[in-house]
């Protein structure tokens, strides 16, 4: 096999520095022969290592196992992993996307915690039996392979939590009857939207909205909407950015 090219290395090394996985170099000297000091991995990185997800979810679920919101960081990291769990059928998309939208709730502002309560109602549905669970894939335009799929993947990266010291194993939880510290934050979203954001910087968007415009109207003067052209991205590498069309 021939070795990754050294671009593709030093890209790699850089993603791992900006998650806190390394330590010990220099930032911009990935490579020893270049000069650099050597790299090892941080304590995080150890953990990390050891997880079998992209870097940035592995440091989201140990950010939302410290921090007490697991469970939907859990559903979080596995739909990420994995085909979304939402049909949308092209004969019937505005449905869907109906179905899709009445899951979410006003201040949520997230497709990761429209997931969450999609999967949640899902689990809910399941322990009903499986011919209610088929309805209410069919009627909310839901895969119930993704789900499943999901649930799966939730259960490993617990495990791996669990293996590295991180989370309580759920049936010791549950066989004490005992309420578990992972979970204590779940129900805070606000939260739960920092850990997702800490978690899978700085692969994030800072967007710079227009100026607020008026318009005169016959009830007085009213905000104008903001043409789509008008709003700004950007991110921390690559400075100002744009929407692929």
């Amino acid at each position: 096999l021939d070795p990754p090219p050294r671009a593709s290395l030093e890209r790699a090394m850089e993603v791992l520095y900006a998650v806190g996985a390394l330590e010990g170099g220099v930032k911009g000297r990935w490579m020893v022969d270049k000069g650099g000091a050597p790299w090892r991995l941080s304590d995080l990185g150890h953990h990390l290592g050891k997880m079998p997800v992209d870097a940035r979810l592995g440091r989201m679920l140990i950010y939302g196992a410290v921090l007490g919101c697991l469970d939907p960081v859990l559903t979080i990291a596995a739909t990420m992993s994995t085909r979304s769990p939402f049909l949308s059928p092209f004969d019937k998309r505005d449905e869907a996307n109906r179905a899709k939208r009445a899951f979410a709730k006003p201040r949520d502002k997230s497709d990761h915690i429209l997931a969450v309560r999609a999967y949640d109602a899902w689990t809910c549905a399941k322990l009903m039996g499986s011919r209610h669970e088929r309805q209410f894939c069919q009627d909310n335009f839901l895969s119930n392979i993704s789900l499943r799929t999901i649930s799966d993947l939730r259960q490993q990266f617990r495990d791996v939590l669990v293996d590295a010291g991180f989370a309580l194993n759920l049936r010791d939880l549950r066989r004490g009857n005992a309420v578990d510290p992972c979970n204590v934050n779940s129900e805070n979203f606000r939260l739960i939207r920092a850990v997702i954001g800490a978690g899978l910087y700085p692969n994030v968007v800072r967007v710079q909205k227009p100026d607020t415009q008026y318009v005169e109207t016959a009830g007085g003067a009213m905000a104008k909407n903001a043409a789509a052209r008008e709003y700004k991205y950007f991110t921390q590498p690559d400075g100002r950015v744009f929407m692929h069309p």
